[in-house]
């Protein structure tokens, strides 16, 4: 243990996981509370707001005004059937990538148990659809809970949406403008319609089926100046100009028969016919709302993702060791010479060889297309350059597609991992699923708002980063509490020299090796990107690689030995051959005796007592007085109390991190040790209780 207690000082400190993830050593931070990582959602800007109501005349009146932080999400796509492969794919990587606040199909040409489904399977809690007429059209609104959304009227070519966001109030008209030119004025009216009656923020986003100018297609022959009109006065009469928008915006491509010289032929075309439009009090409310052109995949036509985009926020990625990468004898060598690396002839520390390790994987999985993903991306930007040539070649169009269907079926384990569902077989097939499991845990993991101690809610990521620093940073101060001493008095001395022989030998190779076992493999990474699976299955590299989690287990599993020797009769929690079932059985009896007994009614009564935070509020100086007090060895006391005070905390909020709290009390909530140091506190209670009782005040 001596080695193991040099390893751990020389490293700097402890940095302990509150969630119970592989542990690391050195001077990383980790994660206190919050939710789970990954998160693609921006830092927000404030934006100034308007309440509206309906007037007698009609008209969207503003009736108050007041700045918020406010954020939304939109992603459109026509996706012309929810049936292929390709197309499910697609449509999840995206909501999984993106998390839309709300998802717009178009021709989904499905019935409403079908689109049920994807609701569940998406993550999301509400649906409006469409019905499809025959076997076309088909429009379908999803949106989640932090939205309330009022459906004003619906048709097979607008969805006109009432939106309130807290106190924020806007618009959104999804539109599918009509396939037949002809009948396209209808739609433009009804647009219009809508708009002459709207002075509140207003946005239009859809497949609008529509150009406004030459410039916005390419192949075929040139339109008639004038086909432009109809489109151009409906946007000029409900005063709405197009959100600035990036990436290709040919939105849709596909192949047209024309008559050239007398003779038919087929032509590549591409047109921008979706988009999205706001008004001048939507510019007003979200003077930064962006939308951007995807990938097309899995249909003819782009998605469309609107967002409000907070102001000058980076978010900064996190490094994620991947399981997938033990089986790449590669990965092997990079680690293996990382790790064994000197810099600047001193010997390494822990935390310094895992950094180095974590580096050299970072710039391999940078610069290699070292998984499913990079080779998915690969043939990707080659179906993307195949389709805008003006004279495609179809069969390369057809390969691609199918070996980017093959290489998501690579993608199944992975995201089997990410969904946090371990009872399924590993022979299972269903990466829909893992999907829709992955994806909604990050969205029921994503906090919104925080309200702080004054009573206002905030919803920009800083301010909320701020609030969990500032209680955390509270919760973990001590109370300064009085000499323990006093209240341990008299406190019989249970830990025998053979007990403390047993729990400071010489700490064995065999005893490393369970440790690291134990250590769940798939388990939450730390904040270092490092989970258990690195350490079992690179584990020749070198053994002394001991992370906190490894060394909690040593300990966990000595005192585990002698801990029912320790503990009272009165404890049946966390003891072998002890059930918590017992007491619950006692506590049952003494509660129907009070109730019956007549000679209780009046002269007893039962206090039924909970610890908030209990783990949170454990103070470090009772911590070290009990543990004098039951006479375990000095030496043994130093290894816990290094455990518990060699600890800092970053919170991992929405996938960022903030501050650095030193805490000055608290044992960690995930660590195997710390249910065996609290019962071990407990036996101060017990204590306490067993003086009352024999001073007559309790019985």
């Amino acid at each position: 243990m001596e080695k193991l207690q040099k390893d751990i000082e020389g490293a700097g400190e402890f940095v302990p996981s509150k969630s119970g993830a592989a542990f690391s050593i050195g001077h990383d931070n980790h994660s206190a509370s919050g939710t789970s990582g990954g998160s693609n959602a921006s830092k927000r800007r404030g934006t100034s707001w308007k309440r509206f109501k309906q007037t007698p005349s009609g008209a969207r009146k503003e009736t108050q005004s007041e700045t918020i932080q406010s954020s939304m999400t939109t992603l459109s796509w026509n996706c012309r059937g929810l049936r292929s492969v390709l197309t499910v794919r697609r449509l999840e990587e995206m909501c999984r990538e993106h998390l839309p606040d709300f998802l717009f199909l178009l021709e989904t040409k499905n019935s409403s148990d079908h689109i049920e489904g994807f609701k569940r399977s998406l993550g999301y809690d509400h649906s409006f659809l469409v019905n499809p007429v025959g076997l076309s059209g088909c429009l379908v609104l999803f949106w989640r809970n932090s939205h309330e959304v009022e459906i004003l009227s619906s048709s097979d070519r607008i969805i006109d949406a009432r939106v309130k966001q807290r106190y924020l109030v806007y618009f959104i008209s999804f539109v599918y403008g009509d396939p037949v030119r002809h009948k396209r004025q209808i739609v433009w009216d009804n647009l219009k319609t809508i708009g002459l009656n709207m002075n509140a923020g207003w946005c239009l986003v859809g497949d609008f089926n529509e150009l406004m100018n030459s410039s916005e297609k390419s192949g075929g022959p040139a339109h008639e100046e004038s086909s432009f009109y109809p489109f151009r006065n409906m946007a000029s009469g409900c005063r709405i100009k197009e959100i600035p928008s990036s990436g290709d915006k040919f939105s849709w491509v596909g192949v047209r028969e024309v008559v050239n010289s007398g003779v038919k032929e087929n032509v590549w075309v591409q047109y921008r016919l979706d988009r999205t439009f706001g008004n001048a009090e939507w510019f007003r409310l979200f003077p930064r709302s962006h939308t951007h052109y995807l990938e097309r995949l899995g249909s003819d036509h782009r998605p469309i993702l609107t967002k409000i985009i907070g102001a000058g926020t980076k978010h900064v990625g996190r490094f994620m060791y991947d399981k997938r990468w033990s089986n790449n004898p590669e990965v092997e060598e990079i680690v293996r010479q990382s790790w064994n690396t000197s810099h600047n002839g001193s010997i390494n520390t822990v935390s310094d060889r895992i950094a180095s390790c974590r580096k050299a994987l970072s710039k391999w999985k940078r610069n290699e297309a070292s998984n499913s993903k990079k080779m998915i991306m690969r043939f990707r930007v080659e179906l993307e350059e195949e389709e805008k040539k003006t004279s495609p070649t179809m069969h390369k169009i057809v390969y691609l597609k199918l070996e980017l269907a093959k290489l998501f079926q690579e993608e199944e384990e992975y995201w089997k991992l990410k969904s946090k569902n371990n009872w399924l077989q590993a022979g299972d097939k269903n990466t829909k699923i893992f999907h829709g499991w992955a994806r909604t845990r990050k969205m029921k993991n994503f906090i919104t708002s925080l309200t702080d101690p004054g009573g206002i809610e905030h919803t920009s990521e800083e301010a909320k980063g701020e609030i969990a620093i500032q209680y955390f940073t509270e919760l973990f101060s001590t109370s300064q509490p009085t000499d323990a001493t006093e209240l341990l008095q008299d406190f019989a001395p249970k830990v025998t020299e053979q007990m403390n022989l047993k729990l400071t030998k010489h700490v064995t190779d065999a005893e490393i090796k369970r440790a690291v076992k134990a250590i769940k493999s798939d388990s939450s990474r730390g904040v270092d990107g490092i989970t258990g699976h690195f350490f079992q299955n690179l584990r020749p590299i070198s053994l002394c690689a001991v992370s906190y989690k490894i060394i909690s287990n040593i300990l966990c599993a000595r005192l585990k030995g002698i801990l029912p020797f320790l503990v009272s009769p009165t404890q049946g929690v966390f003891l072998a051959e002890r059930l918590i079932s017992d007491n619950l059985l006692i506590a049952h009896e003494m509660i129907h005796g009070l109730k019956t007994n007549p000679n209780c009614k009046g002269d007893f009564i039962a206090i039924k007592t909970d610890m908030s935070k209990a783990y949170d509020r454990v103070e470090w100086s009772f911590l070290e007085v009990l543990f004098q007090r039951m006479e375990f060895a000095e030496r043994w006391i130093q290894w816990i109390m290094l455990c518990i005070r060699s600890v800092s905390y970053t919170v991992l909020f929405n996938g960022q991190t903030y501050g650095r709290i030193t805490p000055e009390r608290g044992i960690r909530q995930g660590d195997p040790l710390s249910p065996f140091l609290f019962i071990l506190c407990a036996e101060a209670l017990v204590h306490v209780m067993n003086i009352a009782e024999l001073q007559g005040n309790i019985t």
